[in-house]
């Protein structure tokens, strides 16, 4: 399940004109540009899979940063305490945790294939009996734990 990002209106690209202005936007006017979009976001996603995020400083070329994040709170001020703490934090901490321990999951993964390589070669090292050196495992499994670094 994915997540929205709620933000980027400021860039040229996306068709406000707010840029070419002389003054720069107030956040009520943001608001009044911003809002059918957004709440058409929050309405089909829900709060709970939606984030307001600036791309500043490239949303710099439209207004300042207190402005932008002031526009989110006009926006967002109609929702509930729990769905403006999922709109402008919670959501977003969610996402990076799901992030963290899919790179997490993936390491394991990666290492664990390898670290069962490594286990296999000491399982056959052992099966042979003695090496040389006397040592029955640590020549092959020195060798192999090599392999996996």
């Amino acid at each position: 399940m994915s997540n929205v990002k709620l933000g980027g209106l400021g860039l040229k690209l996306i068709g406000f004109t707010f840029f070419e202005n002389d003054i720069p936007p107030s956040s009520h006017e943001l608001e009044k540009a911003w809002r059918p979009y957004i709440e058409v976001c929050i309405e089909i996603f829900g709060p709970q899979r939606c984030m307001f995020e600036s791309n500043f400083p490239v949303d710099k070329g439209t207004c300042s940063y207190q402005v932008l994040w002031n526009a989110f709170k006009r926006i967002g001020s109609s929702y509930s305490t729990e769905e403006k703490t999922a709109l402008f934090s919670g959501t977003a901490a969610e996402g990076i945790s799901r992030y963290c321990m899919r790179r997490r999951l993936r390491w394991f993964r990666s290492h664990t294939s390898k670290l069962a390589d490594a286990m296999n070669l000491a399982v056959r090292s052992l099966s042979r009996g003695p090496s040389s050196t006397g040592d029955p495992l640590l020549p092959d499994l020195n060798s192999a734990l090599e392999k996996v670094e």
